[in-house]
């Protein structure tokens, strides 16, 4: 974890960031939100992982900070979708895993960790 104190985020202030509405997935938040918690939060090249992808905000928030980033989830129509946003950040660093439990596929992207 970093220090806040030389980042222009001020996390004492009010954001005003306006709700993402061109989406696929009916619980997406705009990646700008996304944006400046990892900014904060993170350096560059740490992990962000997101274990409830969905649509991939997070992960694309990630890679466009310069973050590592690992997504799972349960839905592979979600994975699809969140596969095409991260290769239209900047190239193809998504892979897939599959893992079997329960009798379910669990589908789950990540960037070149492996």
């Amino acid at each position: 974890m970093k220090s806040i104190p030389d980042k222009s985020i001020d996390l004492k202030e009010v954001w005003e960031i306006p709700p993402r509405i061109d989406t696929e997935h009916p619980a997406t938040f705009p990646i700008e939100l996304c944006k400046r918690c990892i900014d904060a939060c993170s350096n560059e090249k740490d992990v962000v992982f997101d274990p409830f992808c969905g649509s991939g905000t997070t992960c694309v928030a990630a890679k466009m900070l310069g973050r590592k980033y690992i997504g799972i989830d349960i839905s592979e129509e979600y994975c699809e979708i969140a596969r095409e946003r991260l290769t239209q950040v900047s190239g193809n660093l998504f892979k897939t895993v599959i893992a079997e439990k329960e009798n379910k596929p669990v589908v789950g992207k990540q960037d070149s960790l492996f």
